[in-house]
C-alpha cells in the first residue's frame, strides 16, 4: 500500500463560461494505491477529498462553490474514486493506463474512465491525469448568469505521489 497526501499532490479544476475561466481546487485529500510487484495492481486505489477544502482564483467564487448551488459541502462533505481496473492503454495525449472506477461527487456515484500518466520507481509512484467530466452527470445543474452561461465540462488535473507505508 502506497499512499499521497496534498503536502506534494495537487488536484486542480477548472470551469468555464461563455466569457471565461475560472482555477482551482483541494487543499486536502488523502488516498493510496497497491502495488503489486513493479506494477499498480488491478484495482484497489482510492482517492478521498475533503470538498470544504475546495479553493479557486476568487473568495467569492470559492464560497459559492461550496454552496448547494454547486459542491453543497454540508450535505455532501466527502468526494471520492475508487478504482475498480487499471489497463495499460495509450492515450490521446501519450497517457500510459486507463483507469476506470466509482466517482462519487455532490452524492451522485458514476463509473468513469480516466486516462493516466504512470511512472515509477523503487521510491514512488506518481499518477496524472488532465481529463474532463461533464458536472450535470453529478447533479451540478446551476446554470450561471443569463449572459454567461457556465459550460457543462469541468477539466480535472491530478498529480498523485505516493510512497510506500511505513512498515
Amino acid at each position: 500500500k502506497w499512499t499521497f497526501h496534498n503536502d506534494v499532490s495537487t488536484i486542480t479544476f477548472t470551469g468555464s463560461t461563455v466569457t471565461g475561466s475560472h482555477s482551482g481546487g483541494f487543499n486536502e485529500f488523502s488516498g493510496h494505491f497497491f502495488v503489486d510487484g513493479d506494477t499498480l495492481a488491478a484495482s484497489g486505489h482510492k482517492v478521498v477529498i475533503d470538498m470544504n477544502s475546495t479553493f479557486s482564483d476568487a473568495e467569492k467564487l470559492t464560497t459559492h462553490l461550496k454552496a448547494a448551488d454547486f459542491f453543497n459541502v454540508e450535505t455532501y462533505p466527502e468526494s471520492t474514486f475508487e478504482v475498480s481496473a487499471i489497463e495499460k492503454k495509450v492515450g490521446a495525449k501519450g497517457e500510459s493506463h486507463a483507469l476506470t472506477g466509482n466517482f462519487t461527487l455532490h452524492g451522485v456515484t458514476k463509473s468513469i474512465a480516466i486516462p493516466v500518466t504512470v511512472t515509477q520507481s523503487a521510491e514512488a509512484i506518481n499518477v496524472k491525469a488532465d481529463f474532463f467530466i461533464n458536472r450535470l452527470d453529478f447533479g451540478i445543474e446551476y446554470a450561471g448568469k443569463k449572459d454567461d452561461l457556465i459550460r457543462k465540462e469541468v477539466v480535472i488535473k491530478f498529480d498523485l505521489n505516493a510512497k510506500p507505508e511505513a512498515k
